[in-house]
């Protein structure tokens, strides 16, 4: 299904995304701004993935 596939393809990027963090975790002092945009780029994503989730819960009757 298309609305699984998108979601799915969200979630796996944030989990890259927090698996690229926590490998920076050493690296967090001299690089702060990396951080910073990932953090973003996380919590971007979560919105985006919540709320597609949301729509598409509203617009069917699968269970979510």
């Amino acid at each position: 299904m298309l609305k699984h596939d998108i979601l799915s393809l969200i979630r796996d990027r944030i989990h890259e995304l927090k698996y690229e963090q926590v490998n920076l975790k050493l690296f967090i002092e001299s690089d702060q701004i990396r951080h910073e945009q990932l953090e973003h780029a996380i919590r971007e994503l979560e919105l985006v993935h919540n709320r597609i989730k949301q729509l598409l819960c509203q617009s069917s009757s699968e269970a979510c």
